[in-house]
């Protein structure tokens, strides 16, 4: 009996951190670094006519009316990786809003606060499961002619 305990317990040590490794560094993990390029758009309909995807962003603190619509042109993960981004943005489609952005004030009163046809790039830490978007940082680069 003890013999078994003693593989069994060292079986675990050594498969158990590859298995952790694993799932955290694959799509499976929850949370995962995401980094969105796109348009602020002011309706849903004007945002799918920009990027791959149309998505909606409302704030944790905010009337869950106030939604910032965005054409989605990038979505990458740390690592670079634009087909998991995309995956991401493919998982939280069907949902309104699809993220709830969360955060610092500072970046997420530049979100609230950029205008209709600005290009905005978003970059956190995106929970799949629950949807939420701890917001690092966000820069918006105002629309031509503005």
């Amino acid at each position: 009996m003890t013999r078994t305990i003693g593989l069994l317990g060292l079986a675990m040590a050594l498969c158990g951190p590859g298995a952790v490794r694993a799932d955290v560094g694959g799509l499976g993990g929850v949370n995962q670094l995401l980094n969105i390029t796109g348009q602020v758009s002011a309706t849903e309909e004007a945002a799918q006519q920009f990027g791959y995807s149309a998505i909606s962003i409302g704030f944790a603190e905010k009337s869950p009316k106030k939604l910032v619509w965005m054409g989605v042109v990038k979505a990458a993960t740390a690592d670079g990786d634009e087909f998991k981004g995309r995956n991401i943005i493919a998982l939280i489609q069907g949902y309104k809003p699809n993220l709830l952005a969360g955060g610092k004030n500072d970046p997420l009163a530049k979100l609230r606060a950029a205008p209709v046809g600005s290009s905005v790039t978003i970059s956190g830490i995106v929970d799949t499961q629950a949807r939420n978007y701890l917001v690092n940082s966000v820069r918006v680069t105002p629309p031509a002619g503005k």
